[in-house]
């Protein structure tokens, strides 16, 4: 009789790159985050496949791929052992890309994460993506805008070929100065970002912003530029491209269009299992929409930002906010692409809770309900590991909807909203600096117990002794089902 873990789908990731590199890559990170959330969902079974980098020194790619090649750490995770793979790109060679493809002429289920290869995929609207970028620089005014491309080689990277045709075409679209100097690589990571920067500042052509093909250039290219002695964005304005959880933290705090990347992997792994159970074909494409997230080292400041008005006027909610669950969309719409963790579902569910509570409160004069609905949200948001502060866009959406609200009010009724609203933002200030505190702890106790662990297993004499200390210190950390594994070779057999 079968096992019901037996019975389960097993689905395999392979990435093109390595998932750690001294940290966990963050682009890599948020996938498989999604991933592994459907497959919870789904009740999947999964197989990741994580290569080990080299941090420091020069960029070193070291996938984990189920074939064996210097370039590889050998993974046992292929169609032997799996209903389906997910392929996260760019696979960046063409030896992992002929591999990738014989498994689909061989029949078996692949989904792509990202552009450039042939079968089902998930990825991202860069064309727009880019366009939004250009289209606010002009806003505030930019002429000559630079841009830090991601690989030289497009056949690798088809994201890196994407963005670049879109800046040349929006650049023409829009009429500015189109100068191939303008134009330099970063290949995506902070350290060729910097050199990408300072070959832009040595060439002198000029130009007032730059717009980067994904975030970790933009990190690099602003080290660059406060080398130089040049300030953000007063002297060079800059917009980055993923919005990967470091942008938000960057001073000044990072422009960049939003990815939802835990949303592609969820829709990556839902698609495969569609594909796996015949209900979606072999080749469907889904392309998820991206969104600017508009922050300051583009110009704006915070309150005001350039082709977006935060919060609107009353006059403006009055003529187009008519009900509740209108007022409830507009918190959902507003705090939707800041939100990477708590589900589409769930997040309107808060969003409703919060504005009826808010009109209910009013009404009873009854200020304790709204402030303990508040704070089951920012619970929820800290437990997702979601950022609070996203969470000031809704107040203020709840504040624009108030001469809708208490048409006829009173001078106690506004007395009452501006106590709430204070007490609410300070509850968000709280629940910032919890979060940082517990982040600050988590770092200090998980290398501690890897610390201790690490000793340990060096002084181990038996096997024994190694079983011993593994649950003792990786259980207190989270890690509750350990397998370990030990080979003997046989034979010839390279990867024994």
């Amino acid at each position: 009789m079968q096992s019901p873990i037996q019975s389960l789908p097993t689905i395999g990731v392979l990435a093109g790159w390595q998932v750690y590199e001294g940290y966990v890559h963050g682009f890599l990170d948020l996938v498989l985050r999604g991933i592994h959330a459907e497959a919870q969902n789904r009740k999947c079974n999964l197989l990741l496949a994580c290569g080990m980098g080299h941090a420091g020194g020069q960029v070193r790619l070291q996938p984990a791929w189920p074939v064996l090649s210097p370039e590889n750490d050998f993974v046992p995770v292929g169609p032997w052992n799996t209903d389906g793979l997910i392929a996260i790109n760019p696979l960046l060679t063409t030896e992992r890309s002929q591999y990738i493809q014989q498994v689909i002429t061989e029949g078996h289920p692949v989904v792509f994460v990202g552009p450039g290869e042939q079968g089902a995929s998930v990825s991202l609207d860069n064309e727009s993506g880019i366009r939004q970028a250009i289209e606010h620089l002009v806003l505030h005014g930019h002429k000559r805008i630079a841009f830090i491309a991601g690989h030289k080689d497009n056949e690798v990277d088809a994201d890196s070929m994407l963005r670049l045709q879109a800046y040349r075409q929006t650049v023409q679209d829009f009429g500015l100065e189109d100068d191939s100097r303008l134009i330099v690589h970063g290949y995506h990571n902070i350290v060729m970002g910097r050199q990408a920067m300072q070959e832009l500042l040595e060439s002198r052509v000029g130009f007032t912003a730059v717009l980067a093909s994904n975030d970790h250039s933009a990190i690099g290219a602003i080290e660059t530029i406060r080398k130089a002695g040049l300030r953000i964005p007063e002297d060079i304005a800059m917009i980055g491209f993923d919005d990967w959880p470091d942008a938000a933290g960057q001073n000044p705090p990072l422009t960049s269009v939003h990815y939802p990347v835990v949303e592609a992997g969820r829709r990556a792994l839902a698609l495969l299992l569609a594909i796996i159970n015949r209900k979606s074909s072999a080749d469907t494409c889904i392309q998820v929409p991206v969104k600017l997230v508009v922050r300051e080292s583009c110009g704006c400041l915070p309150g005001h930002l350039i082709g977006k008005d935060i919060s609107g006027s009353a006059e403006q909610h009055h003529d187009s906010i008519t009900s509740l669950p209108a007022i409830a969309t507009s918190i959902y719409e507003a705090v939707r692409d800041e939100t990477r963790f708590i589900e589409a579902d769930e997040l309107a569910l808060l969003s409703t809770g919060l504005v009826e509570t808010f009109h209910r409160s009013l009404q009873e004069r009854d200020p304790w309900s709204f402030r303990k609905v508040f704070a089951e949200i920012l619970r929820q948001v800290e437990e997702a590991g979601d950022d609070p502060h996203v969470w000031h866009t809704a107040l203020s959406s709840l504040e624009a909807s108030v001469p809708w609200l208490i048409i006829g009010g009173n001078d106690d009724v506004k007395q009452q909203v501006e106590e709430m609203m204070s007490q609410a933002r300070i509850a968000i200030s709280v629940s910032i600096r919890r979060q940082y505190r517990q982040y600050v702890y988590n770092r200090g106790f998980i290398a501690d117990q890897i610390g201790r662990l690490t000793s340990r297993l060096f002084m181990a004499t038996d096997e024994n002794q190694i079983f011993n200390a593994l649950p003792v210190y990786l259980q207190p950390i989270g890690i509750r089902h350990i397998l370990v594994a030990i080979f003997e070779a046989e034979g010839n057999d390279p990867v024994a």
